[in-house]
């Protein structure tokens, strides 16, 4: 149990905004819509959950001026050993480290250029064979997701079983939104050295809950009938490994990412003009 409380104590965390966004709603995990034991983003152990990213704005500069997302990252903090707290488990019973997700894949969405599961080595875990690696964090690069909009990004994962006395882990994703005008939304905990204490502000991470399902899984005698609470947050060496973009940092221009290209812009600019082109044409024949 020792090593549950270390983990507790260099793992939790909430998730963050710009200073100047702060007022504004959060990047969050869409609540589910389903009715079951587990509601809202509550999702039972030991079960596969399809999730999705919200992104409610885009940037706003210190004028107030809105500018539109061009790329997202997530980070999962899946580095972690987290034996003693939760687990998975093979055919014949044999447990492995649980990793906070597992087996992640994102979704394909034609509202952004490329998608980029970002693998990386993690603790042993159990699915469909020992493995040790894993999707560190999801890019979706090269989209235009205007402030008047918002925005769902989809990924699907596994969770794991809960072990010792935890009865709830809430595992955190930290998200930057890059913009244009090399703003961002850095939904980061602490300062790192790529996301510095000016581009961030304490106080909330998008999350999810893994709740132990006790009819299945109970409480050891010893845990007293009463689960703890276990929060899991990736380290700030993985937040600026995994988070930027292509290079580009908190303290970058995120034009910079993408050469400052505005397809999406200009074909919707092109679109409009073709549209009222058409309808001047269908006025013409009409009064003639």
């Amino acid at each position: 149990m020792n090593k549950k409380y270390a983990v507790h104590a260099t793992l939790t965390f909430a998730l963050l905004a710009l200073a100047n966004t702060a007022a504004w709603s959060h990047a969050n995990i869409v609540p589910k819509d389903n009715l079951d034991a587990y509601t809202g983003r509550s999702y039972e152990e030991g079960t596969s959950a399809f999730m999705e990213i919200s992104l409610g704005h885009g940037c706003r500069s210190d004028q107030g001026v809105a500018f539109p997302t061009r790329h997202v990252s997530a980070v999962f903090p899946n580095g972690e050993d987290l034996s003693g707290i939760a687990y998975t488990v093979d055919g014949s019973g044999t447990r492995y480290a649980g990793n906070a997700l597992y087996g992640i894949k994102p979704s394909v969405d034609g509202d952004w250029d490329s998608i980029h599961p970002i693998p990386g080595t993690v603790a042993q875990y159990y699915s469909h064979g020992a493995k040790s690696g894993d999707v560190r964090a999801i890019h979706w690069l090269g989209g235009f997701v205007p402030d008047s909009m918002y925005e769902n990004l989809e990924f699907k994962a596994s969770l794991p079983k809960l072990d010792s006395c935890v009865g709830k882990l809430r595992v955190y994703i930290p998200v930057v939104q890059y913009c244009d005008s090399g703003l961002k939304n850095a939904w980061v905990k602490t300062p790192t050295a790529n996301f510095p204490a000016e581009v961030i502000s304490a106080g909330y991470a998008p999350f999810i809950d893994v709740l132990r399902n006790e009819s299945k899984n109970p409480l050891s005698a010893e845990c007293g009938g009463v689960g703890q609470t276990v929060e899991v947050y990736p380290k700030d060496a993985d937040v600026d490994e995994f988070l930027p973009v292509n290079g580009v940092t908190a303290k970058a221009d995120v034009d910079d990412a993408d050469g400052g290209n505005d397809n999406r812009a200009a074909s919707g600019d092109w679109f409009v003009l073709l549209a009222l082109a058409g309808m001047m044409l269908l006025r013409r024949a009409r009064c003639g």
